[in-house]
């Protein structure tokens, strides 16, 4: 069996042409990946809330009271007390909370501190 020298030239080229792709493509696809853009996602930034509760009425676990929203509207809410505070709770009194979540349902809840109004 005689193979062309023309023939066998040309099937060297092309394997050392599939060759060289596959050595560039391998080459420059750790590239590409260097150059993503990866996405950071955003920490979770809590805000805290103070609410000021009026004629409040302690429960033994919730304070239930009413407080004037943005509006100047009275709104009936019900917090469940934190461990840290200062003054007293008494019946009638005013207090303030402090609370990293808003109302769900009508309930304050992770109140984390409180004070004397």
């Amino acid at each position: 069996m005689t193979i062309k020298r023309s023939t066998l030239i040309e099937g060297i080229l092309i394997i050392c042409m599939v060759a060289v792709l596959g050595l560039v493509t391998a080459i420059r696809e750790p590239a590409a990946e260097k150059n993503q853009v990866k996405t950071i996602e955003e920490p979770k930034v809590e805000t805290a809330n103070i609410y000021i509760l009026k004629n409040i009425h302690y429960t033994g676990t919730y304070v239930v009271g009413t407080w004037t929203d943005e509006f100047g509207n009275e709104q009936q809410v019900k917090a469940k007390m934190p461990s840290a505070g200062s003054g007293s709770i008494y019946n009638g009194g005013n207090v303030a909370l402090q609370t990293y979540e808003t109302l769900t349902n009508g309930t304050l809840e992770n109140c984390f501190y409180w004070q004397e109004e």
